[in-house]
């Protein structure tokens, strides 16, 4: 898969709801849940992934809990999210994904993952406990 060139990168960093180069603040996140509930599904790797954004309020989540072809068969809808990890295998299946989806129809929006690049979030399990230490979210707002 071809690495998109910096000018790329930009673009999409400027589409991001807020500034990637300021801290994550309490109203950016607030934004960010408010496009990922509207999203019909977010497509995360696992369980621990899962249960980080189930803290977090969010339903509408599909696992890849088997073949990468039975997941993409899955998603019957125009638009998803695609939050995998921010390691080299999440990168790897974030292009598979996003290939075969948008081959189907699906409009995938994957600038939350994009921004997440500019914080120390790597893998998605760990979105929840980044989110109460940087005092972005409090213990009473996780479920």
């Amino acid at each position: 898969m071809r690495t998109p060139s910096v000018k790329v990168y930009i673009g999409l960093l400027k589409r991001c709801a807020c500034d990637p180069m300021k801290p994550l603040t309490v109203d950016d996140w607030e934004r960010w849940t408010r496009r990922l509930r509207e999203a019909p599904a977010i497509i995360v790797e696992g369980k621990k992934d899962v249960r980080s954004l189930h803290k977090l309020g969010l339903t509408n989540i599909v696992p890849l809990d088997g073949p990468l072809h039975a997941t993409i068969d899955r998603i019957n809808v125009k638009r998803c999210a695609v939050l995998t990890d921010l390691d080299s295998e999440g990168k790897r299946l974030h292009g598979l994904l996003k290939t075969e989806l948008q081959r189907n129809g699906v409009h995938v929006d994957d600038e939350l993952r994009t921004f997440l690049f500019n914080t120390p979030v790597r893998h998605i399990e760990g979105l929840a406990a980044y989110l109460r230490t940087a005092q972005i979210i409090h213990d009473d707002w996780l479920r």
